[in-house]
């Protein structure tokens, strides 16, 4: 029963079938899949009770534990499951402790909150300090966490106990061009010898590492070089493809990913990134074509039909889009819900969040899991205005993980937009404390620095989120602060940047 509900996407039907099994059954193998498809479902007390079954059965475990310190986690029971991550590192001896050190970097990092994940991984290689692979999952982690300053401290400590831990090395140069964006010579100091190297891969890494640097003209030269040396390189030739979207030469951007695919080097990113190319230049048919090729089989598949989305609603609105949807629901049955959760995104983001409260409505969020309901509703209603529903939507997702720092920045956000200052500021300052080199974070505490008067510390954040991840509404944000300051030269240039990079903006800069 439970395969039969899996195979026909009900997912929630399956987790109750499979945990009756579990129960029934002295099989550690189906107390594991019920944990799984439990999982898979957003079920998380079916979860906890197969994932209890699955360590009774099998006590000594390892695979059990890891999931028991997954969903401790995921309940904000940090402590338990610190104690649990404890067990699987010790469940080996000699080499293998570092295997296992390795396997627990692996189960954080898919986690969907980056923040406790690392603060997690911290604690594990703390009380297991002799352990380089501890303290380089640890920076890894602290990276994801927008924590670069940490991943630094974190990074240098492995490379104490393992100074030829070449990836360390990289991930603390990159951990140091984050903590100051474009100043790279302190920090590439250390691998410049890699720019000449006779490996083409590290070359590439060297290169990427220009790039974080602000050096692009360099990188792309570095790029090219190893391109002649290695034509194979695909890695290199899809980096300088980038490059030069980002800068937008979008013709050599276009030459050099279809040299990709005619060198059949990572088809499916030149595949999506012509039908970006093509979308970017307005050519919206030429896009559907491309992100159309997208195979279902990768990850990307769900961002190329999202891609096709936002074409056919420029082209045909959104009673066209809300067919797409639906067509892709009726092909894919097992992705509805989450097909549903991307229409409404999509929708918000395009400025017709009533369509998307519209849709919701209709939803039952056990479907897609309440947590990523309540946020695509919070945002939606957010953006129509709906500042009750969108609070409590987003208190709701608070209540369950009181931390994260992505939910008290949201609510945050949406509480100074009603002027209630003081707890907006309550909630972006523990957001900020978080993850202090995250862009959004650092829009919205800069914006609540504007609001209440502080220009000074205000421009200082905003300018330090434009520098890390331009924006529209950073723009704009930082645009009023420079205007308020008198600083009349920064912000035409600020305005002349915003109308070049984000036409969207343009009927909302000031116009004297």
């Amino acid at each position: 029963m439970g395969e039969l509900a899996l195979a026909r996407g009900e997912r929630a039907v399956a987790s109750r079938q499979y945990l009756d099994a579990a129960i029934a059954l002295d099989d550690p193998g189906i107390a594991r899949r019920a944990t799984l498809i439990a999982l898979l479902a957003g079920d998380a007390p079916t979860a906890r009770r197969a994932a209890d079954r699955w360590e009774r059965l099998a006590p000594h475990d390892l695979e059990a534990a890891q999931y028991q310190a997954l969903l401790h986690a995921r309940a904000g029971e940090s402590a338990e499951a610190l104690q649990y991550l404890l067990h699987v590192a010790d469940g080996a001896t000699g080499a293998m402790v570092g295997a296992n050190l390795q396997g627990i970097t692996t189960l954080l990092a898919t986690e969907p909150n980056p923040w406790r994940s690392a603060t997690l991984m911290a604690e594990v290689a703390a009380l297991r300090p002799e352990h380089p692979e501890g303290w380089y999952g640890a920076a890894l982690l602290a990276v994801q966490a927008d924590r670069p300053a940490q991943a630094v401290e974190f990074a240098t400590r492995t490379l104490a106990l393992d100074p030829n831990h070449l990836d360390a090395l990289f991930l603390r140069a990159r951990a140091r061009l984050l903590v100051r964006p474009g100043d790279g010579q302190d920090a590439l100091a250390p691998l410049a010898g890699f720019r000449n190297a006779h490996d083409a891969g590290l070359r590439y890494r060297f290169a990427s590492l220009l790039v974080l640097a602000g050096r692009e003209a360099e990188a792309d030269a570095l790029f090219e070089d190893i391109l002649v040396n290695a034509p194979d390189q695909h890695d290199a030739r899809l980096a300088r493809a980038l490059l030069a979207l980002d800068a937008g030469r979008l013709d050599d951007a276009e030459t050099a990913f279809h040299r990709l695919l005619q060198r059949h080097g990572h088809v499916q990113d030149a595949l999506f990134y012509l039908g970006v190319l093509a979308e970017r230049r307005g050519a919206y048919d030429e896009a559907i074509d491309w992100y159309a090729r997208v195979s279902p089989d990768v990850e990307r598949w769900m961002d190329a039909q999202l891609g096709i989305a936002r074409a056919v609603l420029r082209l045909d609105g959104t009673a066209a889009v809300a067919d797409f949807f639906a067509r892709l629901r009726a092909e894919w049955p097992d992705q509805a819900g989450m097909l549903r959760l991307n229409e409404a995104a999509l929708l918000t983001a395009n400025g017709h969040p009533r369509s998307s409260l519209e849709l919701l409505d209709g939803m039952n969020p056990a479907k897609v899991g309440h947590a990523e309901f309540d946020w695509q509703l919070g945002l939606a209603a957010a953006e129509a205005g709906d500042l009750e529903r969108a609070e409590t939507a987003f208190r709701r997702l608070l209540e369950n993980d009181p931390e994260n720092p992505a939910l008290q920045n949201a609510l945050g956000y949406l509480l100074l937009d009603a002027d209630r200052l003081a707890e907006a500021g309550t909630l972006l300052e523990a957001a900020h404390a978080s993850a202090p080199a995250n862009a959004d974070f650092l829009d919205s505490l800069g914006w609540l620095r504007f609001r209440q008067g502080n220009l000074a510390a205000a421009r200082v954040m905003l300018e330090e989120s434009w520098r890390r991840r331009p924006a529209p509404a950073t723009g704009l944000h930082l645009l009023a602060v420079l205007r308020a300051a008198g600083d009349d030269a920064a912000a035409l240039a600020l305005g002349d940047a915003l109308a070049e990079r984000f036409p969207e903006t343009v009927d909302e800069l000031p116009q004297d």
